[in-house]
């Protein structure tokens, strides 16, 4: 830092000189700068906008006895009038020396055009007026009286003066449009002034013309018709023609440039930065904000507004720093978008254009996250949290719903109370995870949270798949104690399957009986999947379902009394469920639901006597035959974290070759084309290590950039996990990371945006080609293993076009009348679980508003694997009973897929739930319908026709290394009668991945 201090010589000679400067500005702190920042208060101050609407009512009012005086019949000017005109006439005086005085340049204000039209107008009546006995030149037939006409011109000046303080409250369009009609206005009514006061007065070459054909208003009418046809002169005084025709060659002149400057800025301004929301008392509104596309919003508009949401009157208010592309703005003119949707164009930062989408009165608020342009995903991050914050600011009682991409940056949103947090990198990580063992899970997830409308089912796979889409998931209560008391969670699903039209009964909310109302960090419940014959119903408990009907429709379904199942069996049949083969090893823990007291002390049996309704009759009905399921004989122990592999150096971790390795079982190889090594990658790697998943296959994780230390840092505990750093684009690397011998090859897309609408699609122009590079080495049997994340959905149709030699799907075009959303949906890759994208994300934060409850359950069947872990989300600590839940003899399934059992081929699906419920305990979701290995084409003949599905053998049938790659549909919750096939995979739910003996 400089040193500041001065010599004693030094500041002597200063000195004089600061005094000098002081002594120069003294006037000008006194009085200049007075002077000044009055002048400043009234340009840019209330008292100066007062002022300037005085201004325009006084000269309207001088401008109005001009008029009128000049239908007075009397010899001089009525002593109103002359009042009235003088008091104008002195305030437009005393604002003008006071303004003159004001202003700095005074010269410079002197010479100016409004000078000289306040001299003209002011000083024929002060002091002119006032030497005259009639206090008016107007009497006579001089032309001294043209004059008069330029008040016009002043109101002009003020009611210009006005507007152009009203910025904030009209477009810019508008505002110059009235500016450049008052110009043009006063100028008519010059020219009517002019004619009438020029055909009225006496030349020596001509005679006067009668008063009462040029009044003001017939001038005002000429005038008028002058500049609109512009074919004949009003009059044939060559003093108006003159006059007229100046004022005609200006118009000409200024309008063309009016008009151009009115067309410039026109282009240049969108009218959605100034359009407004109004809310009402009588709807809701929700305001969509953050990093939109015209598709992102198009996306939220239909899921909003799908029939299956309760709240039917709701509006929407879209917020987007570009204005809306032309397809936007046609859906916005639909009738139906109309009245429900608003689009404004600014940022929820700035407090104007948060005040035009009533952010303050919102209900709820979506701040949606997306990666812009090379940008770091801790920028992004960096963006949405500055939104969310200013957004709780703005409205403290909306419920805010945000999306971010990586979890590190959670905790800055949970310091600032926002809890409804959405990471995007924990589910995606997840999702993706989960595909490899579990084929389809991701299309499995967003079809149980999208609301999609039912299809009538036909002898189409889309029709199979659409149907199943149709199925959400839905939060009830479950029927009271008079129909279900006694009755385990399994028995009470097989009820709700066959009295409820097939409504699957998934999971049940378990309260605690001990519960701490004081400690606000305690959770009284928790969400058990599929507890089977681990829980005993008492009725009335919150429950999940899966159904096609809406949230209300499966309410009343629930709805069900004792007398509905009367009758409904024979007597041979009244036996209780089978006996679950899965905990013949140790003996059966029932547990009853903490919420009941009086009837705690029952037993099992007395309450099966007293409430227990018979089972519904099956038309195929028949002994079943008992099976041996094989999971508790795998059943892996919990992973102990090593010590020694976490003080390990990244360099340990990275191989040249994945080949040499050798490897018992086939790797799992994640291929990442970011430019550096992606984070969060330990919400994938986790699922494939849970203990709960039979075979724990090695992770080679690829990727163009080495990762750094903080990053790697938490993977380092997971048990063989390799690196291998190459540009994925190229062959030689992929053989090196073991692409040929994978078990699966899951590509993460670069998630960059290039800007513009038209080529966000290029987006994944890196992943597609990765994709078609990996497929066309691994050959047609095996390209269905390649899972591809996605930022954009509309390339889903490139991943499809790399999978058509499969012929499974029918590669015809869609028709016209299908909309986006189904057209993606039916796309062979998405339907298979073969791609997903990050805007899919959006379906699940939309959903959450419209069900509060769908975000817990969601949590429990993404993230089972990681249930109980640190990684668990939205779980920063574990309450008492959930970390005792396992002692209490309540088993927690999570979702696996499986071979479907030999000796259910043939049977209807019903029969298949039912009969996995009552033996194992095992609850079926649906079914992922595969592609027969003998359909499969090989490279060398793909011309030989496929075997026919009915001939060839079961997948349970085959030995696992015979097997093919899952490649089919996914099909959730079919038909009661849909026949399975032999190639089929059953999505259950399982407290351990099934596999049959």
């Amino acid at each position: 830092m400089r040193d500041l201090a001065v010599e004693p010589e030094q500041h002597t000679q200063l000195a004089p000189l600061v005094s000098k400067f002081e002594r120069k500005t003294r006037y000008m702190v006194k009085d200049e700068h007075t002077r000044i920042r009055i002048n400043r208060f009234l340009d840019n101050g209330p008292a100066g906008l007062i002022l300037d609407v005085l201004q325009s009512i006084v000269s309207i009012t001088f401008a109005t006895t001009y008029i009128i005086h000049s239908y007075s019949t009397e010899p001089g000017l009525p002593p109103v009038l002359w009042n009235m005109e003088l008091g104008c006439a002195l305030f437009f005086l005393t604002d003008f020396l006071f303004r003159g005085i004001l202003l700095a340049e005074v010269w410079k204000h002197i010479f100016r055009w409004n000078t000289l039209i306040n001299l003209i107008v002011i000083l024929p009546v002060f002091p002119g007026a006032m030497f005259v006995p009639s206090h008016t030149f107007w009497h006579g037939t001089g032309y001294y009286r043209l004059v008069y006409p330029i008040r016009f011109l002043k109101c002009s000046m003020e009611i210009r003066a006005v507007l152009n303080r009203c910025r904030a409250y009209m477009s810019p369009v508008m505002l110059f449009g009235l500016v450049a009609y008052f110009k043009f206005l006063s100028v008519i009514f010059v020219a009517a002034g002019v004619i009438q006061i020029t055909e009225t007065s006496i030349d020596a070459d001509s005679d006067a013309t009668d008063d009462g054909d040029w009044t003001f208003f017939n001038s005002l009418f000429k005038s008028i018709l002058t500049f609109v046809y512009v074919d004949y002169p009003p009059a044939e005084n060559p003093i108006s023609k003159l006059i007229v025709g100046t004022l005609l060659v200006f118009l000409l002149i200024i309008i063309p440039y009016e008009l151009s400057k009115l067309f410039d800025i026109n282009s240049l301004y969108s009218s959605y930065e100034h359009d407004s929301y109004r809310p009402s008392k009588r709807s809701k509104h929700i305001v969509i904000c953050g990093d939109l596309t015209p598709q992102r919003i198009e996306q939220c508009f239909w899921e909003i507004f799908h029939d299956d949401h309760d709240l039917v009157d709701i509006r929407v208010v879209a917020m987007c720093d570009e204005p809306p592309p032309s397809s936007m703005v046609a859906l916005l003119m639909d009738p139906f978008f109309a009245k429900r949707a608003v689009y404004i164009q600014g940022s929820v930062l700035d407090s104007d254009a948060a005040m035009r989408a009533a952010c303050d009165s919102a209900a709820a608020i979506f701040v949606l996250t997306r990666k812009t342009g090379h940008e770091d995903l801790n920028s992004s991050d960096h963006r949405t949290i500055m939104r969310a914050i200013e957004v709780q600011q703005i409205s403290p009682n909306a419920s805010i719903y945000t999306q971010i991409h990586l979890s590190a940056n959670r905790h800055l949103l949970e310091a600032s109370g926002i809890e409804n947090v959405l990471c995007l990198s924990e589910v995606m990580h997840a999702l993706l995870a989960q595909n490899c063992f579990c084929p389809g899970f991701s299309t499995l997830m967003f079809n149980l949270t999208a609301a999609l409308s039912d299809v009538k089912v036909d002898h189409t796979w889309e029709s199979r798949f659409l149907h199943g889409a149709s199925h959400e998931l839905y939060s009830v209560t479950l029927p009271p104690a008079s129909v279900i008391y006694g009755l385990s969670f399994a028995e009470v699903a097989v009820l709700v399957h066959a009295q409820c039209q097939s409504a699957i009964l998934l999971a049940v909310l378990v309260t605690s009986p001990e519960y701490d109302a004081h400690d606000e960090n305690d959770s009284n419940s928790c969400i058990i999947l599929n507890p089977g014959n681990t829980y005993t119903c008492v009725g009335g408990e919150t429950a999940y379902v899966c159904d096609c009907a809406g949230p209300e429709a499966s309410r009343a379904r629930l709805s069900m009394q004792k007398d509905s199942y009367n009758g409904t069996q024979s007597a041979s049949d009244l036996g209780g469920p089978k006996t679950s083969l899965q905990t013949q090893a140790a003996a059966e823990k029932l547990v009853l639901s903490p919420t009941t007291t009086a009837t705690a002390g029952m037993t099992k049996e007395k309450a099966k006597l007293l409430f227990t309704p018979p089972l519904p009759k099956r038309h195929n009905a028949g002994p079943k035959k008992k099976r041996t399921a094989r999971t508790i004989m795998w059943a892996a122990s919990k992973l102990a974290e090593s010590s020694e592999r976490k003080h390990k150096k990244v360099e340990e971790f990275i191989v040249d070759d994945v080949n040499k390795l050798k490897f018992t079982l086939k790797p799992v190889v994640v291929v990442s084309l970011a430019s550096v090594f992606p984070e969060n990658l330990e919400f994938f790697i986790a699922p494939l290590r849970a203990p709960t998943v039979k075979d724990h296959h090695p992770i080679v994780l690829l990727s163009p950039a080495p990762p750094a230390d903080e990053t790697f840092a938490p993977l380092k505990g997971f048990l063989d996990v390799f690196v291998v750093v190459g540009e994925p684009t190229r062959l030689g690397v992929l053989k090196r990371a073991g692409i040929e011998m994978a078990f699966k090859v899951v590509i993460l897309c670069s998630e960059e945006d290039f800007g513009t609408a038209s080529n966000q699609l290029l987006a994944d122009a890196t992943s597609i080609a990765v994709h078609k590079s990996i497929t066309s080495m691994l050959g047609p049997r095996k390209a269905p293993m390649v899972v591809t994340k996605l930022v954009n959905r509309s390339n889903v149709n490139f991943i499809s076009h790399n999978l058509k030699q499969s012929g499974w799907f029918d590669q015809q075009k869609h028709t016209a009348t299908l909309t986006d959303t189904v057209k993606f949906l039916c796309s062979p890759s998405f339907a298979s679980g073969l791609t997903y994208s990050t805007e899919l994300c959006d379906n699940l934060i939309v959903n959450h508003f419209f069900n509060p409850m769908i975000q817990d359950i969601v949590r429990e069947l993404v993230f089972s694997p990681l249930r109980g872990s640190k990684l668990f989300p939205g779980k920063s600590k574990f309450s008492a009973f959930e970390r005792n839940l396992a002692s209490t003899g309540l088993q927690r399934s999570s979702l696996f897929t499986c071979e479907l059992p030999l000796d259910f081929v043939g049977k209807s699906f019903a029969y298949c739930f039912e009969y996995l419920l009552t033996s194992d305990a095992i609850l079926t979701l649906g079914v992922y319908r595969c592609l027969p290995l003998d359909m499969i084409p090989t490279v060398g003949a793909m011309a030989s026709p496929p075997t026919s599905p009915i001939k060839s053998k079961a997948r349970i049938e085959r030995s696992e290394m015979d097997r093919a790659v899952p490649f089919g549909f996914v099909y959730l919750n079919p038909l009661p009668h849909e026949i399975m096939t032999g190639n089929d995979l059953l999505y259950v739910l399982s407290h351990k991945q099934p596999c049959w003996a």
